[in-house]
């Protein structure tokens, strides 16, 4: 996840107007009743970021084994 000051609103907009590029919905019952959405791809827009990078805030997470 990365973090930016950027307000929910001027994300949203982009994201309906350029939106992510899906894999194809997996059915995987052992995991989940609802077909599995994953994104291949999705770009990421220059939201006036300091190009040093300064402020931005970056959380990793793995979920590869939340169901367990």
């Amino acid at each position: 996840m990365v973090s930016t000051n950027v307000s929910d609103m001027t994300i949203t907009e982009y994201l309906d107007k350029i939106p992510a590029i899906l894999y194809e919905p997996r059915i995987e019952p052992d995991l989940s009743a609802n077909p599995i959405i994953t994104v291949k791809w999705q770009p990421l827009p220059d939201f006036g970021l300091d190009p040093t990078l300064i402020g931005l805030v970056v959380k990793l997470a793995d979920y590869g084994e939340g169901g367990h």
